[in-house]
């Protein structure tokens, strides 16, 4: 027995990844697809855990559904989401059913800079003119044994920083090599910059630094 038509009533929008830019862009067609919740569940990315809905997506089978994976990303009535599995189907219906996760948006991290973070400085110096500043909120940790590899050392620091920060302060992005990080008394000197992990569906939330000092 098919999904009825009337529990179809979800309008569902298929990003594809941009060729020229690395973003997300809807795909020309929408489709319309059930939803049924599932609950939380916890994942961690780069450095932060976020607390995030899961569900079951149910879209009809055709070519452009079929080629959705895990790499994809769905605006469900315009919120994000990411498909995380695709359920077997015990007897072919026309359908095909897709585990889904929210997509971390810019109040989860803004959520977790203000329960765990600190506002610290971010400071360039440039020759011959004072340093440019902005305030930032920003998680500090250290690295846990067995991320210590390659260029990460004992004693580095992982600092998790507000894109959306440095945005609204209009500073200089990206953070780069030799830049500091000021917290109180205590400087840190930017020595590794990840400006990728944290970009979901092509907005960027936070940037991953290692850090010394």
């Amino acid at each position: 027995m098919g999904t009825p038509a009337g529990l179809l009533n979800r309008r569902v929008a298929i990003l594809r990844r941009s060729l020229t830019v690395p973003d997300y862009e809807p795909a020309t067609e929408v489709q319309w697809g059930g939803f049924r919740p599932r609950g939380a569940r916890a994942t961690t990315i780069g450095g932060l855990r976020l607390n995030l809905s899961s569900g079951v997506l149910t879209l009809r089978d055709n070519a452009m559904t079929r080629a959705l994976s895990t790499a994809s990303v769905v605006e469900v009535d315009g919120e994000a989401w990411e498909i995380i599995g695709r359920q077997i189907a015990e007897k072919p219906d026309g359908m095909l059913r897709f585990d889904v996760q929210t997509a971390p948006a810019s109040d989860m991290y803004g959520s977790e800079f203000n329960s765990r973070g600190d506002v610290v400085t971010v400071r360039r110096i440039v020759s011959n003119a004072p340093p440019v500043d902005a305030p930032a909120r920003a998680i500090i940790t250290g690295y846990r044994p067995e991320e210590i590899a390659g260029g990460i050392q004992f004693g580095h620091s992982r600092i998790i920083l507000s894109a959306a920060d440095l945005r609204a302060a209009n500073w200089p992005e990206p953070p780069r090599a030799n830049d500091k990080i000021l917290l109180g008394t205590k400087s840190y000197n930017v020595l590794a910059v990840d400006a990728n992990t944290h970009r979901i569906a092509g907005v960027l939330h936070a940037y991953e630094i290692q850090a010394a000092g």
